[in-house]
């Protein structure tokens, strides 16, 4: 069993009008409170006689941490000065690119299969570029 300790700030909100056991009291806490253990459990004789283990705890309400909206606002300011930065990095790619004489690359970033492997010489090809039929190496 829980015995919670709790002050006036981190007290939370009575619930017992919307429960479903309005014989309970429920209690909603401050969002990103917890609970902090604040002194040894100890057994006491519950009402039928049975044992019964009480742990003294605490709730901390965390009073500096922002809102939802204010997280959301932030994330989404990281997110639009990103998108400026590679704007400005595409920018100054294609500045450059329009300032060099090296003609643009094709679509998809590949060169031609021949600008990429030279002239044919690789294996089974003869010095005309034509393919060798027939020889064995």
């Amino acid at each position: 069993m829980f015995e919670i300790a709790v002050g006036a700030v981190d007290r939370g909100a009575s619930l017992r009008f919307l429960s479903q056991y309005p014989g309970e009291a429920e209690i909603l806490f401050p969002p990103m409170s917890y609970l902090e253990v604040t002194g040894p459990a100890r057994v006491e004789e519950g009402p039928g006689g049975e044992a019964l283990r009480v742990v003294p705890l605490s709730v901390n309400a965390n009073q500096t941490c922002g809102t939802i909206e204010q997280a959301l606002g932030s994330r989404k300011e990281l997110h639009v000065a990103m998108l400026e930065n590679y704007e400005l990095e595409i920018r100054g790619e294609l500045d450059a690119l329009a300032q060099s004489e090296v003609p643009p690359r094709p679509r998809g970033g590949r060169t031609p299969r021949a600008d990429r492997r030279g002239p044919r010489r690789a294996r089974g090809w003869g010095a005309d570029g034509a393919r060798a039929r027939g020889r064995r190496r």
